[in-house]
Order: C-alpha cells, then sequence, then structure tokens
C-alpha cells in the first residue's frame, strides 16, 4: 500500500507538469518544466538505487525493481507521444537556445534506463553528429551531458560500427580531457581514507539498503556513499564528468585499431588511480572505470601490462561490499580467458593468490548475480591451473559452490512462486554452477583424450581409493542435485540448456569411476513434490535424448552408462568397499555386487531396449556412428550379466542374425575409424551372447572391403530384361490385391499368357491343399456393438435381427465386456464420465449399477467374476463387485514401465494382475516382476495356460521370468485367444503410421492366427479394408470384425465402418464362386476382396447393415459368402463417421 501511495503521488506530479507543458505556450516555461520533471526522475533514480540494483542488469527498472515507483514514471512519461517527440526533436534539436539543449540532454540522460536507444538515435536525423560536435567543443555542462549520450549511442553495435572514423577523432580528446579531470579532482580533495566495513555473515547475500526509502540512521547515512554512490547528474561535477567519459570509452575498448591511444596516453595509470577509493571517493565512478577496463582486458597485449603492473593488486583493495565489486568480478572473468597472463597471475605471491581466490569466493555466496556469474566463469577458466585449484580447495570452494546449486530454489514445490525473469536467471546461475563443476576442466585436453584417461581410471583405481572431489560431492549429496536438474531441465527452454546438461553429466562420468558413486545413481532421487525416481532413468533418459537433444549429451550420458556396466570384474586391491547406503547407515559391500546392482538397475529402467534402440539410430548422420559405437560398448558390457544375455539371446536382432546387416558399413561414409570401434564391439557382444567365439582378424580389411565394395555397386550400371522386370512387377501387384492395376499392365505391356499360367499355378497352389478347420466349442448369439454417438446395440447375428439399442455415453464407446451369464455389461468411453460403468442388463433396460470415474478401462475378473479390474493411465485398480468399492491400488512409480496403451489385465487364476509390465500379487503389497520393455505401446496379456506372459513379440516365463521366445509377426498387433486358448488372433497396430492412408499401412487390411501353443503362423486373411477391432464368440464358430470401407485398390479413403461376422471354418462351395463372378460384373465398388491364409483356412464372411432411418445397425442379407467373393456391405449414414466396437456374449 505505502509503494502504491508513494507511486501514486509521483505519478501525479509528473502528470501536473505535463499538463503545464501542455497548457503553455511554445517554448515558454519549457526550460523551468523539464528541469522539474528531471528533478522528479532523478529523486526516483535516487530510491532506485538505493534498492541495490544489479549494475548490470539492463532490464526496464520495473522489472529489475518491480516493487519501485521509478519503473512506473518512465512508463508513464513515455505513454505522452507528443512530449517525448517534442523533446528529441524539437527541444534536443534546438539551435539556438542553450539552456534549452542543457535541459532537454539532462532530461534524456535522466531517463536512458528506460528508453530504447536504438530507435531514438537511428530515427532522429542530425542527432548524432550534433552530439559529437559538443562533445568535441561544447561548453559545460553541455559537453559532458553530449558525452554521457554518446556513450548511450555506441552502446548500439550498428551505430559505433557506422561512427568508426568520428569515434578515432574523438577518443584522444576524450583521454585527454579525464586526464585534466582526474588532476583537478586530486589537487582540489583531499585522499579520502576507505572507511571499514563490517563484514556480513557469509551465509547471507549481500543486501545493504536501508530497510525503507529513507535513510534511517546516520550509520546508513555514512555507508551509503561508499557502498551505493550517487546517480544525480545535477548539478554536474567533475565526478559526474569522469563517469560519462568512462562510459564512452567503454563502449569502444573492444575496438583493436583503438587500442594504440589507450598505451599512447597512459590510460592504465588513470584507471588505477580512479579505482583507488583512497583517491576516489565516488564508488560510483570506481565502478564505470572499471567496467572500461574490462572492456580493455579482452586484448592479452593490455593484459599483461596490467597485471606487470600491479593490476590484481589494485583490484583486490575495491570494497567487496561495494558496488565496484561488481566490476572486479566482470574483469575477473575476462582476464581469465588468456592462458599466458593467467600463468603469470599463478607466479604471483601467494597471499595475493590466496586474496584472489577468497575474493572470487566472496562475490559467488554474497554479490549480485551478474558478479556471481563472472566469478563462476572466472573459476571454471581458471581451474586449469593448480595453484587456482589447491586455493580453491583450501577455502572449502567446492562446498560453497554445491550450496550455491542448492540455494537456487529450482527443485522446491510449485508453490514457491517467481517471475519468468526470475526463473530466467536462476536457471542460467545454475547453468553456471553445473560448467564450473567438472573435474577434468583442471586438464586441457579434449574430450576423446579426456575419455581415455577417464577409462583408465575405472580398470585401474583400487576399490579402496579415495578420492576427495568425489567424496565431497557424496558428502555434499551433489550427486542428487546434479541429477535433480538434469532431470528438471526437461520442461525448460532456456540458451545453454545443453551445455548446462552436458557439464552436469560430465561430472558423473568422471565421478562414476568410483563404485561408491555408482550404487549412488541406482538410487531414487526426488524431483519434485515427493515425487521420486531413479537416477539410473535420468540418465538413460538423456542418453536416448529424451531430457535434450543434443548428441553430445547422449554421449556423455553413455559414458556414464558404460563406466557403471562395464567396470572390471575384479578391481586392483581388497575387493571390499565400504558404501554409504543412506544418511544414517553404513553397509558394506562387495564391488561384485556393486556391479551387479549397475547391471541389475540399467535393465530394470528398460536400458536393454534404450541402448538397441541406439545401436540402430541413423540420425544425426554426424554422430549416428558414435552413438552406435557407445550404445554397443555400453551392451557389451551390461551382457556380462547372466540374466541380460539369455533376454538378449532370444532377440532377433541375435536369434535372427538382424545385428549382421548393422556390421557392413557405417552411418556416415567419412566416420570410417568409428565404425571400426563399432564392429569390434558388435562381435564382442555377439561373442558374449551367443557363446561361440568369433573371428576378430583382419578386422580393419574387412569393414574397409565392405565399403569398397558399396563404392562399386554406387558405380556399376544395372542392366536388366525389361519383360522379365514387368512379369515381376505384375507379381508384386498381383501379391499385394492390386488387381485392377496388375490387369492394366497385363492390357498394356501384353503380358496375358503370362497372366494366364501365373493364376493357373495359384490357384493350384491354393485350393488343392486340405483346409485346416479350426476347432469348434460351442455356440453363441448375441453382438454387442457400440458406436461413436455412444449407443450400444444388441444384435443377435444368428437370426439377422437387432435384439435392442441402449443409449450409454455421449462420446464414443470404446470397450465393451458382458459377464458370462449375461446379466452385468462393463462398459468404457475416452471422453464422457465416468470413463467406465457397471450395468445391469435385462431383456429391456441397461440400468447403472457402479461407476469408475477415472477408468478408461475396466474388465471382469477371468476365474471368478466378482471383481474388476479398471486401468487409469498407468495405474491399475482393483474393485469389489460385492462393496462395490475400490480393494486397492497397483501403481508404483519406482516400477513405471509407461506404456502408451497400457491396459491392466486378470490372470486366469485371478491371483496375478499384469499392470505397465509389472507383474503384481494381489495378495502382496510390492510388485513381483517387472519385465523388460522392448516397445512403447502394448503391456501386454497372460496366455490362458496361466504360464506366460505375451508383450508384444516377447514370450515370458511367468516362473522364471525368463525370455523364452520372441515372434516377430506378434510385434504391433493386439491379439485375443479363442475360448480353448490354442489360437492366437491378431490385428496389427501401427501407432507410427496412424496418420497414413489406409491403402499404405503394412498389414491394416489383415488378420493374422497363430497357434497357441508354439506360436506358429497359422495364416494371414487379408480382408481388403482397414480392421479396427476384431472379437471371437465364446463357442469359437464366430469372428466379428470391425472393418473400413475404403477398398485399398482406390486412393479414396473413408471413415464408414462396417461390422462383419465370419464363420470359422466352412469350405468353399461351386455356387458361391459362381454368385462371386456375377458380383464381379455388377461392378460392385464396396468389395470384399480376396482372403488369404497360409494353411488354406477357408472362412465364411455375413455381413452387418445399417438402418439409416432407425440410426441402428441391422442385420440383413445373411447369405454365405466365400473368403473370395465380393459382398456388398451397406453402413447408416447417421453413423458414416463413427468407430465402431464390439463384443460378442454367449
Amino acid at each position: 500500500m505505502a509503494f502504491a501511495a508513494m507511486s501514486f503521488d509521483v505519478n501525479e506530479q509528473l502528470n501536473q507538469y505535463l499538463d503545464e507543458w501542455k497548457n503553455d505556450a511554445p517554448n515558454e516555461n519549457v526550460i523551468e518544466i523539464l528541469s522539474k520533471i528531471s528533478e522528479v526522475i532523478e529523486k526516483e533514480t535516487e530510491t532506485y538505487y538505493k534498492m541495490d540494483p544489479d549494475p548490470f542488469d539492463d532490464r526496464h527498472p520495473s522489472r529489475a525493481k518491480p516493487t519501485c515507483s521509478f519503473g512506473p514514471l518512465l512508463k508513464n512519461l513515455f505513454k505522452n507521444d507528443d512530449f517525448m517527440n517534442k523533446l528529441v526533436n524539437d527541444y534536443l534539436m534546438n539551435r539556438d537556445d542553450k539552456e534549452l539543449q542543457i535541459a532537454s540532454c539532462r532530461l534524456v540522460l535522466d531517463i536512458l534506463p528506460g528508453l530504447e536507444t536504438s530507435v531514438v538515435f537511428n530515427d532522429t536525423d542530425g542527432l548524432l553528429e550534433r552530439l559529437l560536435s559538443w562533445a568535441r567543443s561544447a561548453e559545460e555542462p553541455l559537453q559532458s551531458y553530449a558525452i554521457g549520450l554518446l556513450a548511450a549511442a555506441m552502446d548500439v553495435q550498428d551505430i559505433a560500427a557506422h561512427s568508426k572514423e568520428q569515434n578515432i577523432q574523438l577518443m584522444p580528446i576524450m583521454i585527454v580531457k579525464l586526464k585534466d579531470l582526474i588532476k583537478k579532482s586530486l589537487s582540489e580533495s583531499n585522499h579520502i581514507e576507505d572507511e571499514e566495513i563490517p563484514h556480513q555473515t557469509p551465509h547471507k547475500r549481500r543486501r545493504i539498503s536501508s530497510p525503507s526509502n529513507e535513510c534511517s540512521n546516520s550509520s546508513w547515512a555514512e555507508m551509503e556513499p561508499l557502498m551505493i554512490g550517487s546517480a544525480k547528474i545535477f548539478p554536474l561535477t567533475n565526478e559526474i564528468s569522469q563517469r560519462f567519459i568512462y562510459q564512452y570509452l567503454t563502449s569502444l575498448g573492444v575496438y583493436q585499431d583503438m587500442l594504440s591511444f589507450v598505451f599512447e596516453h597512459s590510460v592504465l595509470s588513470l584507471i588505477l588511480n580512479t579505482i583507488d577509493l583512497n583517491k576516489n571517493g565516488d564508488v560510483r565512478l570506481a565502478f564505470d572505470a572499471l567496467k572500461y577496463l574490462a572492456s580493455l582486458l579482452c586484448h592479452k597485449k593490455f593484459a599483461l601490462e596490467f597485471v606487470n603492473a600491479g593490476g590484481i593488486q589494485s583490484l583486490l583493495k575495491v570494497n567487496r561490499q561495494s558496488v565496484a565489486a561488481n566490476g572486479v568480478a566482470y574483469c575477473l572473468n575476462c582476464i581469465a580467458y588468456h592462458d599466458d597472463v593467467m600463468e603469470k597471475i599463478c607466479f604471483l605471491p601467494h597471499h595475493v593468490l590466496e586474496n584472489l581466490v577468497s575474493y572470487a569466493l566472496w562475490l559467488i555466496e554474497t554479490s549480485h548475480d551478474s558478479s556471481r556469474s563472472n566469478a563462476m566463469i572466472f573459476f571454471s577458466l581458471s581451474f586449469s591451473y593448480r595453484m587456482i585449484l589447491n586455493l580453491f580447495d583450501s577455502q572449502d570452494g567446492f562446498r560453497k559452490i554445491i550450496n550455491e546449486i542448492s540455494m537456487i530454489d529450482l527443485f522446491s514445490s510449485p508453490s514457491s512462486t517467481y517471475s519468468e525473469d526470475e526463473i530466467f536467471t536462476k536457471r542460467q546461475w545454475a547453468r553456471l554452477i553445473n560448467i564450473n563443476v567438472p573435474p577434468y576442466k583442471t586438464i586441457n585436453y579434449d574430450y576423446e583424450l579426456y575419455m581415455e584417461h577417464v577409462e583408465a581410471l575405472l580398470h585401474l583405481m583400487p576399490t579402496r581409493a579415495q578420492w576427495r572431489p568425489v567424496d565431497d560431492l557424496i558428502k555434499f549429496n551433489g550427486a542428487k542435485l546434479l541429477i535433480q536438474y538434469i532431470s528438471l531441465s526437461y520442461d525448460w527452454n532456456f540458451t545453454g540448456k545443453a551445455d548446462a546438461v552436458r557439464s552436469a553429466l560430465d561430472v558423473l562420468v568422471v565421478c562414476s569411476v568410483m563404485a561408491k558413486f555408482q550404487a549412488l545413481l541406482g538410487d531414487s532421487v526426488v524431483i519434485n513434490e515427493g515425487h521420486s525416481t531413479a537416477g539410473m532413468r535420468i540418465i538413460l533418459a538423456a542418453a536416448c535424448g529424451d531430457i535434450v537433444n543434443d548428441a553430445d549429451c547422449q554421449r556423455s550420458a553413455l559414458n556414464v552408462i558404460i563406466n557403471c556396466v562395464c567396470g572390471p570384474l575384479t578391481r586392483p586391491g581388497n575387493s571390499t568397499i565400504r558404501l554409504s547406503m543412506s544418511s544414517s547407515k553404513k553397509k558394506s559391500k562387495c564391488y561384485d555386487d556393486v556391479l551387479k546392482q549397475m547391471w541389475t538397475s540399467v535393465r530394470f529402467n528398460n536400458g536393454i531396449m534404450i541402448l538397441l534402440n541406439l545401436m540402430m539410430i541413423k540420425t544425426p548422420i554426424t554422430d549416428a556412428d558414435s552413438i552406435r559405437t557407445l550404445s554397443c560398448k555400453a551392451l557389451c558390457g551390461l551382457a556380462r550379466s547372466e540374466t541380460v544375455r539369455q533376454v538378449m539371446g532370444k532377440l532377433p536382432l541375435f536369434s535372427n542374425g538382424q545385428i549382421q546387416a548393422l556390421l557392413k558399413e557405417p552411418i556416415l561414409q567419412d566416420k570410417r575409424s568409428e565404425h571400426i570401434k563399432f564392429v569390434k564391439y558388435c562381435l564382442e557382444l555377439i561373442a558374449s551372447v551367443t557363446g561361440a567365439p568369433v573371428e576378430t582378424t583382419s578386422l580393419e580389411d574387412s569393414v574397409g572391403n565392405n565399403l569398397n565394395k558399396a563404392e562399386v555397386i554406387t558405380q556399376t550400371k544395372i542392366v536388366f530384361n525389361e519383360k522379365e522386370l514387368l512379369q515381376l512387377i505384375y507379381k508384386h501387384l498381383v501379391e499385394k490385391g492390386l488387381s485392377k492395376t496388375a490387369q492394366a499392365l497385363v492390357d498394356e505391356a501384353k503380358l496375358t499368357e503370362f497372366a494366364n499360367s501365373f493364376a493357373k499355378n495359384s490357384s493350384f497352389s491354393k485350393f488343392n491343399t486340405p483346409p485346416r478347420a479350426l476347432p469348434r466349442v460351442y455356440s453363441g448369439n448375441l453382438l454387442y456393438v457400440g458406436t461413436d454417438n455412444g449407443e450400444l446395440h444388441v444384435f443377435n447375428y444368428l437370426t439377422s435381427e437387432i435384439e435392442t439399442t441402449f443409449p450409454c455415453y455421449d462420446s464414443i464407446v470404446s470397450s465393451i465386456e458382458p459377464s458370462w451369464d449375461g446379466k452385468m455389461l462393463l462398459t468404457s468411453s475416452y471422453w464422457d464420465s465416468p470413463n467406465s460403468i457397471l450395468w445391469s442388463v435385462t431383456e429391456s433396460s441397461l440400468d447403472q449399477k457402479l461407476s469408475f470415474t477415472h477408468d478408461n478401462h475396466v474388465e471382469f475378473g477371468k476365474a471368478v467374476q466378482d471383481k474388476v479390474l479398471g486401468t487409469a493411465e498407468f495405474a491399475a485398480h482393483l474393485y469389489s463387485l460385492g462393496t462395490g468399492q475400490l480393494v486397492r491400488t497397483f501403481d508404483d512409480e519406482d516400477y513405471a514401465n509407461r506404456y502408451v496403451k497400457n491396459i491392466a489385465t486378470f490372470h486366469p487364476s485371478d491371483h496375478l494382475i499384469l499392470n505397465d509390465g509389472v507383474l503384481w500379487d494381489i495378495r502382496s503389497e510390492k510388485p513381483i516382476h517387472k519385465f523388460d520393455k522392448f516397445n512403447q505401446h502394448i503391456n501386454g496379456i497372460f496366455h490362458p495356460n496361466g504360464q506366460e506372459i505375451i508383450s508384444n513379440s516377447e514370450i515370458w516365463d511367468i516362473k522364471t521370468y525368463k525370455l523364452l521366445n520372441t515372434v516377430p509377426a506378434l510385434s504391433g498387433s493386439h491379439i485375443k485367444f479363442n475360448k480353448r486358448g490354442n489360437v492366437i488372433y491378431g490385428v496389427y497396430e501401427d501407432d507410427s503410421t496412424e496418420d497414413l492412408e489406409e491403402d499404405k499401412l503394412p498389414f491394416s487390411s489383415s488378420y493374422r492366427t497363430f497357434d497357441g501353443r508354439d506360436y506358429s503362423s497359422i495364416a494371414t486373411i487379408d480382408v481388403k479394408r482397414s480392421i479396427t477391432h476384431l472379437a471371437i464368440d465364446p463357442s469359437d464358430n464366430y469372428i466379428a470384425i470391425i472393418e473400413n470401407q475404403c477398398n485399398r485398390d482406390t486412393s479414396i479413403f473413408s471413415h464408414d465402418k462396417v461390422a462383419r461376422v465370419y464363420e470359422i471354418g466352412k469350405c468353399r462351395e461351386e455356387d458361391d464362386e459362381e454368385r462371386d463372378d456375377d458380383d464381379e460384373d455388377e461392378g460392385d465398388e464396396e468389395s470384399d476382396g480376396d482372403s488369404y491364409d497360409d494353411d488354406d483356412d477357408d472362412i465364411m464372411a455375413d455381413e452387418l447393415m445399417s438402418d439409416s432411418s432407425s440410426n441402428a445397425l441391422d442385420l440383413t442379407d445373411m447369405e454365405s459368402e466365400y473368403e473370395t467373393s465380393n459382398s456388398s456391405s451397406i453402413s447408416s449414414d447417421d453413423e458414416s463417421d463413427e468407430e465402431i466396437f464390439y463384443q460378442l456374449n454367449n
């Protein structure tokens, strides 16, 4: 309230002056009004500086200090466009009235913190020339004010570049003027001794401003000039004139061609005199001189002269608590970039170096954000010098840096709110800390050589070795802080994010050579709001590019994993080490236990899948070879685990020899040397997994030969027989069901004779093999169909009649499951609330019995239907139908696989549950086992025999948890068993191509059958329309399929759906063949298409048709149709855009 009242008063005062200006005659009392406005702004500027803002913070004052009235005051002034235009275009450019020129220059200088200088100086014709003229020859105070405005103009790079010649002429004049001002200042004033100021406690930030905007006591009044300084520019003083010159020179200090003036006029001595607060009592002047010094220190020649002249000692004399200390930090930043200069600094007396490190650490702990950042950069660049590093360690610098990252408050709960500017500053600060921490910064090696040293440490470091940096990082909880930073950076977007994450990972790379540190990576780390995850999971996420899509970050993460899983089986020294397992408990562990723990941790967090995927990447093309090499190396280390070898040995990469294709050539031909390493690790991996030795001699020659062969093949002209090529194309078109295109090719290429011969051979092969009939059990008669508008239709597919229709939801019905006795029904909808409902079913009504608000899928128990299992994303909920209450939730974040299409399911005994790839016993509190994840979408189901789990293409043994087999044909398929459990039906689901046209989706128009005992393929049935769902009736006599009405032979995609019922095992008859031919002659566009299978199972299709008038599906036209028939099918116009789901009932 106090700030709001004060801000209101100030703005009212400003508005009053603006009204006076508006009402007065032109130029009458203008100078007086401008002076009054300047006084108001200068007073608020002083108040703003008393709040101790960061002097390098060039943001608008309203953003830098939102509680100060200075920012709103400037905004209020800038809203008056008429006044601002007059100020710049008329008053400032006035040719005759000197007093008006002075008043306008003063006011423009006052409002510079909120002014868009590039617009003002670029858009005002003649302004720059006017200022240059005044700076050279005008009388005071106009000359100094013009120099101050020139300094602001030259901060704009375009203006400075275009004014190079004028600056070359003006710069010597300014240096001479500066000399005269300094001499005059020294002669007129006594030397002011620096007053001792009590040091604040180290753990507190430097906040020395008065608690109110008024000077509350004499002590603060004495401290303020030394700590904060004054920003008043009126009346003009000697010190203010010097400040304007230093500001002008600062904008030119980085230019090499102006450095000669600096040496010619001994500018260094002027600067050293100004930064000495015993000689100069204006701390703001000292700060401006230090800024100019920093710009000159970019030149190595000047930096060497600075050190030789005792410049470091002069910097260290600047009061740490003063605003000038921010300039010292900037100077240290610039100095550290010169190796020659840093080497000379290292030869300074020990007490000077000690004071230097102490000063920089003080800045990190207590100064402004810019100074802390500059001091951190100084350390990051100077750690390559042993003297600096030793002094840093002796002054407990590492702990102080770890404290800094823990105090950033980026890891706290979202309840602590910050502005966007504050969050940006905190993230940048954290980035600098991460860049500063890596121990390898002490050596100027490139990354490859650095990794060679890391690998040597990994294999040679004794078990009982102590390494203080790593021990301290563990002691100060730094490892978890770094992992937290890596994890949280996933949601951040700021400049330098990749550098910060890579630096944090590089710290982990170095530290992970020690077993005690590796053990920490397997522990859970709290991220935010109590949510925790394993450190290894975060590192694996970084390896696959999920945290930040940067190849360097991926390589660093892979190197951490390599250190953890590829360590030696035995280490030098005693094999027993003591690891700190928690803050209060210690436990002795053998190194072998740690290595096994790492193998388990990587596997548990889906490391096998991630590393295998990385082995096969092809982008980015410049980095793919190195990433493949590192991932293969990690797999080699991981494969030393017997359980991992067992799993990998069953994967197609090894069982089907797919890995051989990876050995042929590099992704990028220029990366041949990297590919040789990859081949080496691949062969090592093959030998480890298969147990058979692989010949590795002449490895480079074999790779070179492959590369030469590839080059020869690329340059070889391929000659082919055109007729044979056309015949081959015809075969391909026929096999893919593109009959019209194939016939067109026959007509144009005159392939009639070949086509007849091919068709004859194909018929003989298809129809002269005895059909394999599928088993029958008993017959059901009800088909439940859910629609897009939330209705549930019940059909009798034997009598071709609709039984009833029930409204269930207002949106799509996504799943349906009736109970065995038909008295209950479970339905789900993704978009309605509640998502799932249990209904009580009668012949004429459907009554809601229970609701499952957040479960998007539900199913009955498999053994006894007295319970329901619901799925809500990655959690499973068990409900009792007797009480209607939630019994238990099955979810453990540490075990989560996060399958995109996770559906929890019961074991046939109902005692076990599979949810999100994790096996649970409903009688136990903890998960039983987590199965390896090898796909992103499908959780898996239990085999009806109760002994196996089918997860995508992987077959797992429930008792031993071993991978029994992989069936690539099942990959990406939604599968269902028949009642007896000896036949599997699979519908292909390819999420990566879901947006493509229907005729381009592989297997989208087919369903496949497999032997439920050995998973061998039985048949592939192509219905030539996209299949969205499949269900089997309890008698195993019929299957129902939802098909899209798009014909694969056309390019037109339709969203119309039709449900078809197929009878299993009925053979083709001649009259059906004749009817098929008649249908073809009629040219029916809604053709069913050919169905074919591997073992020649014959299928009868019955079609569900829609009655558009009643908006309900009706079973009509129940004529038997053979698998090669072209039957007609109709869907209701009202439901032309509906996606239909269904379930069969007894």
